[in-house]
């Protein structure tokens, strides 16, 4: 059997029974009694975040060993650590550079089996502490009782009076040992994998209240034995940035060559402050326009998140693309490396936005890949109901508790970032600024020219500043008749398409003429706070743009403009106050409520 056992219950030492049929009794409950009943999605969400380039059988295979490797570790604490693995761990620590005659703050985290390190540095130093959260337990009482008849000094973190104490007896010669994986949001940050972690602050004032350096130190368990990790030590007189990034370093080091012994059902990453957003786009400009609207919007509704944007831009969506939301984790991982998509699972997310019922399968399946959230703008069709956010526009007709109607396309209007690229176009607010936006033949709707003709001529005898772009979609023979007038600004977005021009001219500019052929270019006019005017001889001869359409004139938003004195009307009106932008603050709060981030 080996040295006798050290450190357990008294009664499963004097047992005649060998400790590795026991240890074997263990593994089997650690498979029927306990995997069952571990939360896989905490730690599946961990391990997401601290390997994202890996499979989704990597990641069960790590939680099952995991899950192995602690049941073989708590048998271990209740059986009693074998002497002969004591003293291999404190002949480690005599062969690393700790000098038995000096104090440290030996700096552990939960990973390996640090009971067995407590047990050890206990024997190697005169005088050893242990620093505590205390918390009701019957487990934790236990390993109290243990840590303290192995002669170690025990300290309440939350208690004054003792870490007055512990700072006297540091002072006198105590090496103390904490663990550092474990704070609150007031933790002093550093980056631990792929987003910051934090380190406890109390932690980082002891070592400089006692000017004691500190020691990494972690106890590994290697094919069945113990082995201490003894890294260089850290001194209390460097910043406390550069002392946490030192500890993460070393930690991640460590985890990256035993995953499988890291406790991972802590949130080590809960109070940090990143979060990792995934857009998925079609390629269509107009969906991008209004998935980057949305991260706007989010950006507004948690402030205090660092959000990093990822961008994957996927052509010719196949069908089974557009279904894999149903399909199980593996197959679906399977078809996603089978249409050259394998880049997609190496993205880690914490929350997936698309625009648009085509990638909506794609949204969920990644929703669910990652323990994400999830966010379309527009209808997603029949994913809806597994979506946590829909903000579809209201002539979609869209309904449902995570559902928000919208009047129009979602836009963002940047005030700021408009007025800056008018100062490149040198362009100034007046009064008498119209911005006029052509478009071009759509599927239900063509541009009729005698009727442009009618506005060209309309807008070239009033006494208005014109400001005239077009789409790249617009006519030739509609080109031609911009050309031969002398507006004040001309952009033909088939020769010249500067970035920012419409976002300018809508800043500079109180009053909008549209053509009736997208909804996209209505939407950010109304939600840009102006007067618009739609130039409708004739509507578009499609349900949806009629509802929109219909729908805007009746909130007073829009004029419809079918004739000439129609638009001699509009352009001579007084300018009515700044549209309500009332829909921008309930997007945030309803993005808010759904706490998405």
């Amino acid at each position: 059997m080996g040295s006798s056992p050290t450190f357990g219950i008294k009664f499963f030492k004097n047992m005649s029974i060998s400790r590795s049929i026991i240890k074997k009794i263990a593994a089997f409950l650690s498979v029927l009694l306990v995997f069952p009943f571990v939360n896989r999605k905490v730690l599946y969400k961990n391990l997401r975040i601290a390997f994202p380039d890996k499979e989704y059988g990597f990641y069960n295979k790590i939680i099952f060993s995991a899950v192995r490797h602690f049941c073989a570790v708590f048998w271990d604490v209740l059986l009693g650590i074998e002497s002969s693995h004591i003293s291999a761990l404190i002949q480690d620590a005599a062969n690393s550079s700790m000098d038995v005659n000096q104090n440290y703050i030996i700096a552990t985290a939960h990973i390996g089996n640090w009971e067995a390190a407590n047990l050890s540095a206990g024997r190697f130093f005169k005088r050893y502490g242990v620093i505590v959260n205390e918390r009701k337990s019957p487990v934790l009482f236990f390993i109290y009782q243990q840590r303290a008849m192995t002669g170690a000094e025990i300290y309440k973190a939350g208690d004054p009076a003792g870490l007055r104490a512990l700072v006297r007896e540091m002072q006198r010669g105590l090496t103390a040992a904490v663990v550092f994986d474990h704070t609150g949001r007031d933790g002093v940050f550093a980056q631990f994998f792929s987003r910051p972690a934090p380190i406890p602050k109390g932690l980082l004032w002891l070592c400089k209240k006692t000017k004691t350096d500190l020691v990494p130190c972690f106890c590994i368990r290697e094919r069945g034995k113990y082995r201490l990790h003894v890294y260089d030590k850290i001194s209390y007189e460097e910043g406390e940035k550069e002392i946490a990034k030192k500890l993460n370093e070393v930690l991640e080091e460590e985890v990256n060559s035993y995953p499988e012994q890291y406790l991972w059902s802590y949130k080590r990453w809960k109070y940090s402050n990143q979060r990792d957003v995934l857009v998925l786009s079609d390629g269509k400009k107009g969906h991008e326009k209004q998935s980057f609207a949305l991260l706007e919007y989010i950006k507004r509704a948690y402030p205090d998140k660092d959000i990093q944007i990822n961008q994957i831009v996927l052509r010719n969506i196949s069908w089974t693309i557009k279904v894999i939301g149903f399909l199980p984790i593996r197959f679906g991982e399977y078809i996603l490396k089978r249409n050259g998509l394998e880049p997609i699972l190496r993205q880690n997310a914490d929350l997936v936005v698309s625009t648009g019922s085509s990638l909506s399968g794609l949204n969920v399946f990644l929703k669910r890949y990652n323990q994400a959230k999830s966010c379309v703008v527009m209808s997603p069709g029949m994913f809806s109901p597994f979506i946590d956010a829909v903000l579809a526009m209201r002539h979609d007709r869209g309904r449902g508790r995570n559902c928000y109607l919208i009047d129009g396309a979602l836009c963002f209007f940047d005030e700021d970032k408009a007025g800056q690229f008018a100062k490149e176009f040198k362009l100034k607010k007046d009064e008498d600024n119209v911005c006029v936006l052509i478009g071009g033949n759509t599927k239900g709707y063509d541009i009729h020219f005698a009727g442009i003709e009618d506005m060209l001529n309309t807008l070239s005898n009033s006494n208005k500043r014109v400001l005239i772009t077009t789409s790249r979609r617009t006519p030739a023979d509609v080109e031609l008749l911009i050309d031969k007038r002398d507006f004040q600004y001309k952009v033909i977005a088939n020769r010249y398409n500067p970035e920012g021009i419409l976002d300018a001219f809508f800043y500079v500019s109180r009053k909008a003429i549209i053509t009736p052929d997208s909804i996209s270019m209505i939407s950010e006019a109304i939600n840009a706070g102006l007067d618009v005017g739609v130039w409708a001889p004739f509507l578009p001869n499609r349900p949806k743009f009629k509802r929109f359409l219909l729908q805007q004139v009746s909130l007073g938003k829009v004029c419809l403009l079918k004739t000439s004195g129609d638009l001699k009307a509009f352009l001579h009106k007084p300018i009515a106050s700044e549209a309500d932008r009332s829909q921008s603050s309930g997007i945030t709060a309803f993005l808010r409520s759904k706490a998405l981030l």
